[in-house]
Parts: structure tokens; sequence; C-alpha cells
């Protein structure tokens, strides 16, 4: 059965696209159309990107996606790992 994880991320496509691969720890992926795809023998997950309404302060606005990450054949241990590193990867500090 499929392992899903939703994340609401306020980032633009290309800050995702640029970020994505220290997430992935050389991992290879694929991209086709809002996902991203990755196959390592029977084991596979899939990142797809939605857009959401953009976030607004003031006269700012943000970007934002809905960011589904679904792992088919993963050990919840290695589920856990790429989570905690994407989540990393994403991180932002702030002052």
């Amino acid at each position: 059965m499929p392992s899903v994880h939703v994340f609401e991320m306020t980032l633009t496509r290309n800050d995702f696209r640029r970020l994505l691969p220290e997430a992935l720890a050389g991992d290879a992926c694929e991209e086709a159309g809002d996902a991203f795809l990755h196959h390592e023998g029977d084991r596979t997950w899939r990142i797809d990107l939605e857009v959401l309404p953009a976030l607004a302060l003031g006269a700012i606005q943000l970007e934002r996606h809905r960011v589904r990450w679904t792992f088919s054949g993963y050990e919840q241990a290695e589920i856990r790992t790429l989570l905690e590193r994407f989540e990393r990867a994403f991180q932002r500090g702030g002052g």
C-alpha cells in the first residue's frame, strides 16, 4: 500500500527544482510535467506539485504549492529518513 505525505510550501517552482537535488542526496529523478519520478527496482516514489493560491502579505504575493510525495515499496524507516532530509533541505531560517 502506498504511503502518501503532503506538504504546503511557500516557494517558487524554480526554487523547488533548485533545492530538490540536496533533498534527494543523489537519488536521480525525472521531471514529467508537474511530477518528479524515481524508480529503483520494485520501489518508486513520486512527487506531485499543485499550484495553490498565492499568499498575500500586503502588496507582496508569495507563490505556494501543495507537494504530495507518494512512496511505494519503501519501509517506514526509509520513508522517515527521506522525509527528514527533504524537510531539512527546504527549511528556511528567519530573523
